[in-house]
């Protein structure tokens, strides 16, 4: 199995420094051309399905993707939704984002891992032959590399930006083709 990772493109809030968790988000004018570059850079790549959660900056960044590739299956999913923040969400996030402390009424861990897991294992039984383009968000994409590699937490996991590749090959063994690439862009 071939796994595409995207993180969805620029939004409003990223630049204001907005932490959005599962609020919908709108893609600024930059993640707009982001996503038509990113759209462009995959044009040709095989591609059997699409899964994209179903906040409007994720829906909006497959949007222009499927363009390209209309014939494929589109799958929304709730399990690829960003964290849910909590009390936190629509608040500005500390400059020093290792500062920032999850409220308790956030997703915690746990449950984030939990429903990553859960598609994660849904998908590798059912696309195990094909190349499959997953649209999501930072910490929930996070997770999943952590997921795939076996690391109990995303401490350890880079920060992937707005509009970035990650390409792995699933086999007998996990193989990373890129990670966090934006040299479309």
């Amino acid at each position: 199995m071939r796994l595409i990772l995207i993180r969805h493109g620029e939004t409003i809030e990223n630049i204001q420094g907005i932490c959005q968790g599962q609020m919908d988000g709108t893609l600024s004018s930059e993640g707009l051309q982001q996503v038509q570059k990113l759209a462009e850079r995959l044009k040709n790549e095989k591609i059997d399905a699409i899964y994209t959660s179903d906040l409007k900056r994720a829906v909006d960044t497959t949007s222009e993707i499927i363009k390209h590739h209309s014939q494929t299956p589109l799958n929304t999913d709730k399990r690829l939704r960003e964290r849910y923040f909590g009390s936190y969400q629509g608040k500005i996030f500390p400059e020093n984002r290792k500062e920032l402390t999850i409220p308790i009424d956030a997703e915690n861990d746990k449950k984030l891992f939990e429903r990553v897991v859960d598609f994660y294992k849904e998908v590798s039984l059912k696309h195990r032959e094909q190349a499959v383009l997953i649209v999501s968000h930072g910490v929930t994409l996070r997770t999943l590399l952590a997921v795939m590699q076996n690391i109990p937490s995303i401490d350890s996991v880079e920060p992937l930006k707005n509009s970035s590749i990650s390409i792995i090959d699933i086999n007998t063994k996990t193989q990373f083709i890129t990670l966090n690439s934006t040299a479309h862009l």
